[in-house]
């Protein structure tokens, strides 16, 4: 009889168990529903306002993109890469339609170059002759103003470089140096274990000095987790060649000056013109730029300044010019670039208004380069 009763009393805890499971399963159902019902509403009233809103009040673009600026000034040269659209994920990112149509990184800001910072000289200066104002601009991003404008020896030109933040003497970039590195091993050869190394510590601290260009960087990365004892090694090295030559152009955190004989270190303005320069800018400010008072008194803050600035040809000749550019570092290959002088004679011709021919001037002259 006992197991008789303990079978009919469980019988209720059954059912009562199986009632509760389906009054679960229905609730779960609802709820499910309910839910799904509230999102969809959600969802339907957020893009209704969304199109509502699209249609009579427009998003506006970001300042970055709308605000490009027209002007290279102090304050925009200074500005961080990240603030401006495209510089890190675009490979050709824009600068003031002015001075550059594309440039492949931001420029790096000079802190220490007198000329700019004064207040009387933007960061890239050039800009009355159109017909080379570009080139100027582009030697500006590598070189102090006084290589070109100051008085100095003329057989021969004593160039340093410094750090673009302190003023400091620095030694050659390591940009250069890496790329001399590859340039080094002979056609067919194989690069030491030791010089390796060394052209991995070299591409690290490339992409330093650059402000860390997002193709330094990546190359860098690369460097990183290949041995340097590995095959894959050596075709990187390739890689690196063309990668490093691509950024031969204001990317390394230190330009050419003219250096001081007494010194020795870099001559960024013009001496003892710090107070004629404030008066100068307070005073001329609402005075014609052609009067003759502000052409007197610009004369005084520019006791270093030659008559005329110097010429194309003058450094870059093949039979050796002002500067000795393996002294500074430049690797082989970019000396035979910076020498080659059809570009620049053909650039003096066009400030001239001379004729320039198609394809002539970039062509031997065993190949008709002279005629038109």
């Amino acid at each position: 009889m006992s197991a008789t009763g303990a079978g009919d009393g469980s019988a209720p805890t059954r059912s009562a168990a199986a009632r509760l499971g389906r009054w679960l399963l229905r609730a779960g159902k609802r709820a499910y529903a309910a839910a799904l019902i509230v999102i969809i509403a959600g969802v339907t009233v957020m893009a209704f306002r969304y199109l509502v809103r699209s249609i009579l009040a427009p998003t506006q673009a970001p300042e970055r993109i709308t605000q490009l600026p027209t002007r290279l000034g102090v304050a925009t040269l200074t500005t961080q890469r990240t603030d401006w659209a495209g510089l890190e994920l675009g490979g050709a990112s824009r600068t003031p339609l002015s001075h550059y149509h594309r440039l492949e990184s931001w420029i790096q800001p000079d802190r220490v170059n007198g000329c700019a910072t004064s207040g009387c000289h933007n960061p890239l200066p050039h800009a009355q002759v159109k017909e080379n104002r570009a080139f100027l601009n582009m030697h500006a991003t590598v070189l102090h103003c006084g290589v070109c404008h100051f008085l100095a020896d003329d057989r021969r030109l004593s160039l340093v470089w410094y750090d673009l933040q302190t003023g400091n003497e620095v030694e050659a970039p390591a940009l250069l140096k890496a790329l001399t590195l590859i340039e080094s091993v002979p056609p067919g050869g194989v690069m030491e274990l030791a010089q390796r190394r060394t052209l991995v510590e070299l591409v690290r601290r490339a992409c330093e000095q650059s402000g860390h260009s997002a193709e330094l960087t990546e190359l860098a990365r690369q460097f990183d987790i290949i041995r340097p004892a590995s095959e894959q090694f050596a075709e990187l090295v390739a890689v690196a060649a063309g990668v490093l030559a691509r950024h031969m152009r204001s990317e390394y955190g230190a330009k050419l000056a003219i250096k001081d004989p007494r010194t020795g270190a870099a001559i960024l303005s013009h001496p003892g013109t710090a107070r004629a320069v404030e008066e100068f800018l307070k005073r001329t400010s609402d005075e014609p730029p052609q009067s003759a008072a502000r052409r007197a008194m610009a004369q005084r803050l520019h006791p270093l300044r030659r008559t005329s600035p110097r010429s194309c040809t003058e450094c870059h000749r093949a039979g050796g010019g002002l500067i000795d550019f393996a002294a500074l570092g430049f690797p082989p290959s970019r000396i035979r670039n910076l020498t080659e002088a059809r570009v620049f004679e053909a650039i003096e011709r066009i400030a001239a208004e001379q004729p320039l021919y198609l394809p002539g001037f970039v062509l031997p002259d065993s190949e008709g380069g002279d005629g038109p």
